[in-house]
């Protein structure tokens, strides 16, 4: 008989910032990088979801967002946020 010892599994928080950190490193960017920050965290897209994304797949009447070749090669759709309407 063996009397073996199981490693403890580490416990993987994720880090996330608080709404007045975010606030905070936001107004530090300004222009393209600022309004492309903004869609980020307002839209939840991925970095490569924003690069990719076209004139077209933005709706302003409806207040969303086309997300195409998004994470496992699915389209789908997110909400556009109020504030960046009159910036884009």
């Amino acid at each position: 008989m063996i009397a073996a010892v199981r490693a403890e599994r580490k416990l993987n928080v994720p880090v996330v910032l608080s709404r007045e950190e975010v606030s905070k490193v936001v107004a530090v960017m300004e222009g393209v990088p600022q309004l492309i920050a903004k869609l980020l965290y307002g839209s939840g897209l991925r970095i490569l979801e924003a690069v990719r994304l076209r004139v077209k797949d933005v709706d302003f009447a409806m207040k969303q967002v086309t997300v195409r070749s998004g994470k496992g090669e699915k389209a789908r759709f997110t909400t556009l946020p109020a504030s960046l309407i009159p910036l884009l």
